[in-house]
């Protein structure tokens, strides 16, 4: 996918598909030397098994607890399919989400993930932050993603593309291309509706039943209000003894408008957060005023550590080292690199507004602020 972007002029991320490691030493070598480079299954979803290693020794070490790993989150898929290397660069990462239909390609919602160096791991995702798109760099990106449809021959359905924009001269690089696949079910659905008045389910089902409703989406955003998904970190292991997420209402986070927890009273955080898989929940927050969203953000990222009360427990330890291996994939790399885990079965506790499936934020529930 990235050597066809390439061919068709257009830039995409150094990458190769390796079986062993003398492959991947040969990939690494053609990079500068110790450059950092990322490490990954082929085919994997929410960070599971991503890794950033800044030295050929990181990257053999990552690389074996990656053998030791489903390479993709659908099981069908055998390890001995390869292991994805890529070169890393710095930039901000979007993820554009589109719907093509006959060779026409509209933007449909455009976020900006804020991921950050957290227990251990690279990329943990402190939030999914809904664009306006009104940016020039933004502009850049939703063009550029569209480019990368036309390169890819791509002429119907839903998309959810990933670029990170770098310093230029380079600009806009691609990171992979998700054809005929939506984005992070249900909350894009909703920050769509309440942000936009619209979003990519809807608009695919447009162009199948409803050429006129197609034809009025716009091309770029259009929003109404701001948006973003706020992921909850945890850092510790243990018993949990309190859950206090704030709720919709709480007057210190007005923007709130749903509230989930992946855990209850009496169940184990088995491993702290270091991918979408252990968050420890997530708050939708949408606001009309763009200051007031980034200070509930700022606010929950002062709070998150007191939303879950943990006791250290024994028991919690045992059930983290009966997980499956690939569970405890992020805590042997960490050893391995002399640096330095979550229940898969745990409850959802869920609280928000009442959200009708399709809404206008003129006859919406969101405050003026």
């Amino acid at each position: 996918m990235g050597e066809c972007v390439r061919a068709a002029g257009l830039e995409a991320v150094r990458q190769t598909l390796v079986l062993d490691w003398g492959a991947a030493l040969d990939f690494l070598k053609t990079l500068p030397a110790d450059a950092p480079c990322v490490l990954k299954p082929r085919r994997g979803v929410a960070s599971v098994g991503v890794y950033k290693a800044s030295s050929r020794r990181e990257a053999k070490a990552a690389f074996s607890t990656l053998l030791g790993m489903p390479v993709s989150l659908d099981q069908s898929v055998d390890v001995r399919e390869g292991i994805l290397l890529q070169e890393f660069f710095q930039g901000t990462e979007f993820a554009v989400d589109t719907v093509s239909c006959a060779g026409e390609h509209k933007v449909i919602h455009l976020w900006r993930y804020d991921k950050r160096e957290l227990n251990g791991a690279h990329f943990v995702y402190q939030a999914t932050i809904l664009c306006d798109g009104r940016s020039a760099e933004e502009e850049v990106v939703a063009a550029y993603a569209c480019r990368v449809l036309d390169c890819l021959g791509v002429r119907d359905g839903p998309a959810h593309i990933e670029v990170r924009l770098a310093e230029p001269p380079r600009g806009p690089c691609l990171i992979e291309a998700n054809i005929g696949r939506w984005h992070g079910i249900p909350y894009s659905a909703m920050l769509g509706n309440l942000a936009q008045g619209y979003n990519a389910f809807g608009a695919v089902m447009d162009v199948c039943l409803c050429a006129e409703s197609w034809q009025a989406l716009p091309s770029r955003p259009v929003v109404q209000a701001h948006a973003c998904m706020v992921h909850l970190v945890i850092k510790g292991v243990g018993r949990v003894v309190g859950v206090r997420l704030p709720e919709p209402g709480d007057e210190a986070f007005p923007s709130l408008v749903e509230a989930v927890s992946m855990y209850t009273v009496g169940s184990y955080v088995s491993r702290p957060t270091v991918d979408l898989k252990s968050d420890g929940g997530y708050l939708l927050l949408v606001s009309r005023s763009r200051e007031a969203l980034e200070d509930d953000y700022a606010r929950v990222l002062q709070a998150q550590h007191s939303f879950y009360e943990l006791e250290p427990d024994a028991d919690a330890v045992a059930k983290h080292l009966t997980m499956p291996h690939w569970n405890r994939a992020s805590t042997m790399y960490q050893a391995a690199c002399s640096r330095g885990s979550h229940s898969m079965t745990a409850t959802r506790t869920r609280t928000q507004r009442h959200v009708p499936s399709r809404v206008h934020l003129t006859h919406g529930d969101i405050k003026k602020q």
